[in-house]
């Protein structure tokens, strides 16, 4: 799954072209924030982008296809019809529209707000168990982790050594209590309201193997006693959409799965300078569709225009604001986010001077095609997701206008070599 957007702060435009994009390269859309329809205006003064009417997130994920998103089980909570009618593991039709059921529904699925803590919570969950690989710690030279977290509030210097043995015993202990609080739960539910009922664990894959070491063997380790259960099925959200169609519908109002259910973890004073960037961005990206209105694009800028999306989409990333809120890695994400600002405009500026015709350097040609290997997302980005109707893109074989001195085909460019001699 790709980093996406934060929905609720974006402009309708480039919140359709994040769903087209993540249906194209993941082929889903787990979102896990929510915006009813409205007319949607931005949270900062002085912003260009333009005030109007948005659909739903459900409406616009089934406008793509997509049968189902996720939340977290307390953005039920805050949603009428009353939460007692509602159960985290029923699924939900989604009453965008304010209809029983819209044409074209969409179902709404709860991550499990207790099960799923007991992996991603900092302080209590298994991934901060002593007998862990520390993270954080590393050799100065060659990089290797040699230590246990030993204790989470301890500081780097008094880390113990890592033990294999000891930290995989307690990757099998975790899984059989991870098991057994599934079980549970789905007992619970069953004895409450005599359905057999989902459960659902959803985590950001980079946990498993990045983060928390023995994360994919624990991963292992729980399907393998989960399996073994006769009370416990696994499967998948679509499975068992298919299967158990929803009989209930949820009116879901706007919220988030970060602190306190809303968006103060996204948009705060720290970040405004990010979102005024983004927003020039995305106007600057409307503003290129204007000047290319039903005009067909030769496959030079097409390559030039699929660069500005991607670093756009990039730039999007839910997670810059977030890890600037939560001091998580704040400067990477500072950097980021205004790195891919930078790329754009540099992309922007290169494409209007190829539409006007006027000489582009050698250096830029470089640049795009360093950044097309660099940036690589959604390599065959799809340029009507951001301007419906408004181009169209020549194919490959299309003969390419004669040279001149104000429209130059861009250089040759060598591909690198390494000091070996390897091309990459």
């Amino acid at each position: 799954m790709r980093r996406q957007g934060f929905d609720p702060f974006q402009g309708q435009p480039l919140a359709v072209n994040q769903v087209s994009s993540a249906r194209r390269g993941a082929g889903l859309c787990a979102r896990r924030e929510y915006r009813p329809a409205s007319y949607w205006t931005p949270p900062l003064e002085g912003i260009e982008l333009t005030s109007s009417d948005r659909q739903a997130v459900d409406q616009l994920l089934a406008s793509y296809g997509i049968r189902y998103f996720i939340v977290d089980s307390h953005q039920l909570k805050v949603s009428p019809p009353d939460y007692d009618r509602h159960s985290a593991h029923r699924l939900h039709w989604v009453d965008g529209r304010g209809t029983a059921l819209s044409p074209s529904p969409v179902a709404v699925i709860a991550r499990d707000f207790e099960v799923t803590s007991r992996v991603w919570q900092h302080d209590t969950g298994y991934p901060g168990d002593p007998w862990y690989l520390e993270f954080h710690k590393k050799q100065a030279e060659g990089g290797l982790r040699y230590w246990r977290i030993t204790d989470r509030q301890a500081s780097l210097a008094v880390k113990q050594p890592y033990v294999p043995e000891r930290a995989f015993a307690r990757v099998s202990t975790h899984a059989v209590h991870f098991a057994e609080m599934v079980q549970e739960s789905l007992r619970i539910n069953w004895e409450r309201t005599g359905e057999r009922g989902i459960l659902v664990a959803a985590f950001d894959a980079e946990l498993f193997g990045h983060w928390w070491f023995e994360g994919p063997q624990w991963v292992y380790e729980v399907l393998r006693q989960l399996a073994a259960n006769p009370d416990v099925a696994l499967t998948t959200c679509s499975e068992y959409l298919s299967d158990h169609p929803p009989q209930r519908t949820v009116q879901l109002s706007e919220s988030s799965w970060g602190e306190g259910g809303d968006h103060r973890n996204w948009l705060y004073e720290d970040t405004h300078w990010l979102w005024r960037n983004l927003y020039q961005a995305e106007s600057d990206m409307q503003r290129l569709a204007d000047h290319l209105n039903k005009k067909k694009l030769d496959e030079q800028l097409a390559r030039i225009l699929r660069q500005c999306g991607r670093e756009l989409l990039l730039m999007q990333a839910s997670d810059w604001p977030f890890m600037i809120k939560t001091w998580s890695a704040r400067d990477h994400a500072e950097r980021r986010a205004s790195f891919h600002f930078n790329d754009f405009q540099r992309f922007r500026q290169m494409a209007e001077r190829y539409i006007t015709k006027r000489p582009i350097a050698e250096e830029d040609w470089r640049f795009l095609d360093h950044m097309e290997h660099h940036n690589a997302l959604v390599s065959d980005l799809d340029l009507k997701v951001f301007w419906r109707g408004k181009c169209q893109v020549e194919k490959e074989n299309t003969a390419p206008p004669p040279e001149t001195e104000s429209s130059p085909r861009p250089p040759k460019v060598p591909r690198r070599v390494t000091k070996k001699g390897h091309k990459r």
